[in-house]
């Protein structure tokens, strides 16, 4: 991908929640609790419901980078800006891919 360090797709899962969790970085009023476990074992990513998500949506940005070929921080960008200001290549890839931040 476009000159980054590949992430694994457990790093990248915590780097879409720490961008896009919208009770954890302040862009929804909801309240209530974020149950993502930032150092979780590997059991986590399977029972906890906040990490499957993460992850699940990691494996569907890693495609996507890929189709497309965007690094990370553009990937992140578009995510925190959807569904505005996405470039439509992208945008028909987080169609096809089902990414729905």
């Amino acid at each position: 991908m476009k000159g980054d360090i590949i992430m694994s797709k457990f790093e990248l899962a915590t780097t879409l929640h720490d961008s896009l969790c919208p009770m954890c970085n302040g862009r929804c009023f909801v309240g209530g609790f974020c149950s993502f476990t930032h150092n979780p074992s590997e059991k986590d990513w399977e029972t906890n419901s906040a990490n499957h998500y993460f992850l699940q949506l990691a494996e569907k940005a890693n495609k996507i980078m890929e189709e497309v070929n965007i690094s990370v921080d553009e990937f992140i960008a578009y995510a925190q800006s959807f569904p505005n200001n996405i470039p439509e290549n992208v945008m028909k890839s987080m169609e096809r891919n089902n990414f729905h931040p």
